[in-house]
């Protein structure tokens, strides 16, 4: 997830491709999540007061064998959540859906259904929320875009 400055998300989002493509080739299986949560935070850090970008880095960790989900702010500060992350204007909204509904061990549908409530919450109350809305899942199965 994204928030911010769409020009300057756009070029951190290409190079998290470029490098965890390169990693990939280099040691033949993809990166681990907080190695790109590491690599995102590097190029914010070294950008400071450059980039306007929030990031939230979500993926299937290998090698402790459970989902990761970090998040990145624009002065390239790190830190895992457990649970759910929210940046942007819209935050506020989505946070309050998430807050209230999020329960432990939920199914991938309960899941699905929550993060389309919280983020209609946010884009109907923000004018800055975007209107695109992509929805993912990410497991040891590998990501599969929903909507």
């Amino acid at each position: 997830t994204i928030a911010g400055s769409v020009a300057d998300c756009l070029y951190i989002v290409q190079q998290l491709c470029a490098l965890s493509k390169l990693k990939e080739v280099e040691e033949g299986t993809p990166p681990e999540p907080k190695y790109v949560s590491s690599v995102c935070r590097n190029i914010l850090f070294s950008g400071r007061s450059f980039f306007m970008s929030l990031m939230i880095v979500g993926g299937y960790s290998i090698k402790e064998q459970t989902g990761k989900l970090f998040g990145i702010d624009m002065l390239g500060t790190l830190y895992e959540e457990d649970s759910f992350l929210s940046f942007g204007s819209g935050s506020p909204f989505s946070l309050g859906v998430l807050e209230a509904d999020w329960k432990p061990n939920m199914t991938k549908e309960e899941g699905i259904e929550l993060i389309k409530t919280a983020i209609t919450s946010s884009r109907t109350r923000d004018a800055g929320s975007g209107y695109a809305l992509q929805i993912c899942t990410i497991d040891k199965e590998g990501f599969a875009q929903i909507q």
